[in-house]
């Protein structure tokens, strides 16, 4: 077709209008360039060659400005038949017969995973990309509250010098909880500094609605209490509060767990990144009623654990730590079947001072009811100590004579025999799962120089020599 369109302007090029330009070859146009002489034959024809030239681009320039116009007109013409095409096969696509109760799950979930972001550099409502798709998605997004209940709200002095772009996000907050509904639970994360003076306007709005927070999570650089606007939580009905997560940077104080003391019987799961007095936290909020317990940057013995009698699972995060400063008080419970450790092997000042804390917490660790036992590393570090400890892990299980069911390893560095040795003091097994990162798998595999090699199903065939440990998992 381009050919057929273009055919008239093609064949009409400058070769068919003749002009005056000396028949000159290029060896001897060269040859008089370097000629000392100024005169030659047919010299005097020089100027008019060069207007016969000049018309020649005049022409090509016409034809390529021609051509460019056709090509335009195509590409035009093609992107339509491209959207034609889209929109016939939208009408096809598998996602339009989704029934509208499964497709409501479905955001649902998503509204679960992605929060509604508002913070002074951006706010955003994931929501809004689905009601963007078409007219249905639309209608199933605005009767889906769980797309607009999960609210990450960041408060944070570092972001602006403007405390009002702070009270900017009063009004998108508001379209937010509205969009909620005055019922629904909500999930909140919240981050802030205590660098602001008096209320904050936003803030205010955001506790306004505690009555209704169900999984509630704090990240602050100081205490909770800071914070003039949430002091009123104390005195707030707190009966829909599920799980409370609170991490900061600085160390527990009692005035924090306070603001939650009208928590009801529905909270079950408590997060803290330290704790110095159980006791105190158990005249406030009834431990009797926790099932699940994290706990970061342990500087606690086990009364905590002991005051939580229907406890089913209890998490640790460990943190690197000096090596004179490489001791953990005792960790023990007799009910607790779940079990996660996970360790951050990041050394904070890259030293050879950061040292085995997950080998140092399994010297003070005794839980011989688990089951269940899940084990992270964080991070990427070459310090060599950082290796998964097999010798602590082994006489872990010994010393708490538990018989675990499912292992789950995530990201450390051990190698077959190892791995074996693991399996070998796990015989009653079931269910053992091992991940590691691909880009942290590399760099810890440089970081040994190679003397270890990765985990693999190689060390599975050497498994039938280890008395009897079978490579499947049991029924």
């Amino acid at each position: 077709m381009l050919f057929e369109r273009c055919k008239f302007t093609i064949h009409d090029s400058p070769q068919d209008h003749p002009s005056a330009t000396p028949q000159i070859s290029s060896e001897e146009l060269q040859s008089l360039l370097r000629s000392p002489h100024a005169f030659f034959p047919h010299s005097y024809r020089i100027p008019e060659a060069l207007e016969n030239i000049d018309a020649d681009i005049y022409r090509y320039d016409s034809q390529i400005r021609r051509l460019h116009s056709e090509l335009a007109i195509l590409q035009n013409e093609r992107t339509h038949a491209q959207n034609q095409q889209e929109a016939y096969r939208s009408l096809l696509a598998p996602v339009r017969r989704v029934p509208t109760e499964i497709l409501q799950e479905i955001f649902a979930f998503f509204g679960g995973e992605v929060p509604n972001r508002l913070t002074v550099n951006r706010v955003s409502f994931p929501g809004l990309s689905l009601m963007a798709v078409c007219t249905r998605w639309r209608n199933v997004a605005g009767s889906c509250p769980s797309l607009w209940s999960y609210i990450f709200l960041r408060a944070d002095a570092f972001d602006t010098d403007d405390i009002s772009d702070l009270e900017a996000l009063c009004r998108p907050l508001k379209w937010c909880l509205d969009q909620a509904g005055p019922t629904v639970p909500l999930d909140i994360v919240f981050e802030g500094t205590t660098e602001q003076d008096g209320e904050i306007e936003v803030l205010k709005l955001f506790v306004a609605q505690a009555r209704r927070w169900r999984h509630a999570h704090f990240f602050t650089t100081g205490l909770l209490t800071d914070f003039q606007n949430l002091g009123v939580l104390s005195e707030t009905n707190l009966s829909s509060l599920e799980s409370l997560y609170v991490m900061q940077s600085l160390e527990y104080y009692q005035p924090d767990i306070q603001l939650f003391q009208k928590a009801g019987r529905k909270l079950t799961k408590l997060s803290f990144s330290a704790i110095e007095d159980s006791n105190a936290v158990n005249a406030i909020i009834p431990l009797s009623q926790i099932k699940d317990l994290h706990l970061e940057d342990v500087s606690f013995d086990s009364g905590l654990l002991h005051a939580c009698p229907h406890l089913q699972k209890v998490s640790y995060m460990l943190h690197p730590r000096d090596g004179e400063d490489l001791t953990f008080p005792e960790q023990t419970s007799q009910i607790v079947p779940s079990l996660k450790i996970a360790a951050d092997i990041t050394s904070r000042h890259h030293s050879e001072d950061c040292a085995d804390s997950f080998g140092a917490f399994l010297d003070s660790a005794i839980f011989p009811a688990v089951k269940w036992l899940h084990l992270a590393f964080r991070g990427v570090n070459e310090c060599e100590w950082h290796q998964f400890n097999t010798l602590k892990f082994t006489e872990f299980l010994q010393r708490s004579k538990c018989s675990l069911t499912f292992l789950h390893i995530e990201s450390a560095m051990i190698s077959d025999d190892d791995l074996i040795m693991v399996l070998i003091h796990t015989p009653e097994l079931r269910h053992f799962t091992f991940h590691q990162n691909h880009e942290e798998h590399k760099v810890r595999m440089n970081a040994l120089q190679l003397e270890w090699v990765s985990p693999t199903m190689v060390f599975i065939k050497r498994l039938h020599a280890c008395n009897g440990i079978d490579s499947t998992p049991r029924d």
